[in-house]
């Protein structure tokens, strides 16, 4: 029973007695900010390409201009 006490006790695993919650990084506040950061990276990124290059993702064949003396090959 009492090793089972000693056991748990807190930082009962440090032979040292020595607070290591220092060395760790907090996981909320780091890696949110972390994550803001790369998402919002990803929507200016997307912003830049939607907002300056509209037409980079088109299809070509909508650029030629229409022909309504000719019907194209394919109804035909």
């Amino acid at each position: 029973f009492m090793h089972i006490m000693f056991i748990h006790q807190n930082m009962s695993n440090n032979p040292m007695g020595l607070n290591k919650k220092m060395d760790k990084i907090p996981f909320k506040n780091f890696f949110s900010w972390k994550d803001m950061f790369g998402i919002m990276m990803l929507i200016m990124m997307f912003l830049i390409i939607i907002l300056l290059y509209p037409n980079m993702f088109s299809d070509p064949e909508n650029f030629n201009q229409a022909n309504m003396m000719n019907t194209p090959k394919h109804i035909q």
